[in-house]
């Protein structure tokens, strides 16, 4: 319902869910970052579900959402989690900043990737 934010949801035939993706305005905190920024806020798979394109069908699907609503495209992703950030890069994505993301009581070092233009 809120025209600024969007999500998709992937389900197997039986209609469990085993990913979701999410979009918004940006609201990491990166350093300059330009008005009309836009955010892959959320990208998760079901361990089963991936290495199956799943993955990659629900990122493309985000990015082309925020190139149609924001100027530009960020990402906040987990500074140990190399295997997303491989895929980020691989779709223009570097890292411009980091930042601690509390999980509980605990800080996890977070790394705040940019698209490039």
């Amino acid at each position: 319902k809120d025209k600024d934010a969007a999500a998709w949801v992937a389900e197997t035939p039986d209609g469990e869910m085993i990913g979701y993706c999410t979009a918004a305005p940006c609201s990491l905190p990166a350093p300059d970052m330009p008005e009309n920024s836009g955010e892959l806020c959320r990208l998760y798979l079901d361990r089963k579900a991936q290495g199956k394109g799943l993955g990659t069908a629900l990122l493309e699907t985000a990015l082309d959402w925020i190139d149609e609503h924001f100027d530009h495209a960020y990402v906040g992703v987990f500074s140990e989690n190399e295997g997303a950030q491989k895929l980020y890069r691989r779709y223009g994505f570097e890292k411009v900043a980091e930042y601690h993301f509390m999980v509980g009581n605990h800080p996890d070092l977070e790394w705040i990737m940019k698209r490039r233009s």
